[in-house]
């Protein structure tokens, strides 16, 4: 199967795995292995506090 996408276009990528920057628990070691493993590894660029995290 052959994926044709923006993603795929601008990368020059085959798969478009991208990891989401998934707010707290996406850590720079997440982000280290997806990319080690060949995809888009993204990490929080903000602190998001929810009101059950700034209690």
């Amino acid at each position: 199967m052959q994926f044709n996408n923006r993603v795929t276009r601008m990368t020059g990528a085959e798969l478009p795995i991208v990891q989401a920057p998934m707010g707290w628990i996406a850590r720079s070691q997440l982000a280290s292995a997806v990319c080690n493993a060949g995809g888009a590894g993204n990490y929080r660029n903000v602190l998001w506090r929810t009101r059950c995290h700034s209690r």
